[in-house]
C-alpha cells in the first residue's frame, strides 16, 4: 500500500479518546482454511521459517504471508534442518475452530 491509496476495509473499533479507528483488510476476505481442508493428505513443499525447541515451523503456501505451522520434532527424526531449507510435508489435519494445521512427514 501507498500513502493516499484507497482501500476497502472493515472498521474494527472506534476509539474516540485516542482518536483512532483500527481497520482490517483481512476481515473482508474469505477464510482460506476451508479451502485448505480439501488438501488434507496431500504433500506440499515449503521453507522452514523458524526452528524452536520442539520442532520447526514450515510455510505451506507460496506467498510470504501463507499458512505456516509446526512440524514436531517427532516427525523430523534425525533430519537436521535449518531456516530456509525446503521440506516436504503432508497436511494431516486442519482444525478450523482452533486455527491449527497438523503437519506430518508421512514417511
Amino acid at each position: 500500500m501507498t500513502i493516499g491509496q484507497e482501500v476497502t476495509a472493515e472498521i474494527l473499533d472506534v476509539d474516540i479518546e485516542r482518536r483512532r479507528v483500527p481497520l482490517s483488510l483481512k476481515a473482508l476476505q474469505d477464510d482460506p482454511l476451508p479451502q485448505l481442508q480439501q488438501r488434507i493428505g496431500q504433500a506440499v513443499t515449503g521453507p522452514v521459517t523458524k526452528i524452536v525447541f520442539f520442532g520447526a515451523f514450515i510455510r505451506i503456501e507460496d506467498t510470504s504471508n501463507g499458512f505456516e505451522d509446526l512440524l514436531h520434532n517427532s516427525e523430523l527424526g534425525d533430519d537436521h534442518i535449518q531456516v530456509g531449507d525446503l521440506v516436504t510435508v503432508k497436511i494431516a489435519q486442519i482444525d478450523i475452530t482452533r486455527r491449527r494445521i497438523e503437519l506430518t512427514r508421512g514417511r
